[in-house]
């Protein structure tokens, strides 16, 4: 089947119009992870007039990005998760902030994203000594 040149024409701008329409909604969803990273609503929450394919947009968003959408949702939570402790709020708190309901699933992620604990983290970037809360009791640590 051979196709005219305006047949050809017509398919490829439909199909330059479908690809715009993809990079358009993988880009809103990166706008909408980037304006609230701590959000755990899903895809089609986030950007609800978005009518593709999952598999589709996460091709496309890998494109864009370099990541997967849990991968990009993952780091920007943990970015924002790092910029609450340099606050000096506690990590369980920043834990319950970032929509964690175990600290310790919140410190496995942490640790994923930028190879240290939180609590590290803080040791290494953040105070000279701090105070670390357990459970009970409240004792000064001199780093």
């Amino acid at each position: 089947m051979q196709f005219s040149n305006y047949q050809t024409l017509s398919i490829m701008t439909r199909k330059s119009a479908q690809t715009n329409i993809i990079f358009d909604a993988a880009s809103t969803i990166r706008n909408a992870i980037d304006a609230n990273p701590l959000s755990r609503k899903n895809i089609h929450v986030l950007a609800p007039d978005i009518h593709i394919g999952r598999n589709q947009l996460q091709r496309t968003f890998k494109e864009i990005t370099g990541k997967t959408v849990k991968h990009y949702r993952l780091l920007k939570r943990m970015e924002a998760a790092r910029d609450i402790l340099m606050t000096g709020v506690s990590v369980k708190q920043v834990a319950s902030k970032c929509g964690y309901k175990k600290q310790n699933n919140f410190t496995r992620d942490y640790k994923h994203v930028f190879n240290m604990t939180p609590l590290d983290w803080v040791r290494q970037h953040y105070a000279k000594d701090i105070t670390v809360i357990q459970i009970g009791t409240v004792k000064k640590v001199q780093l």
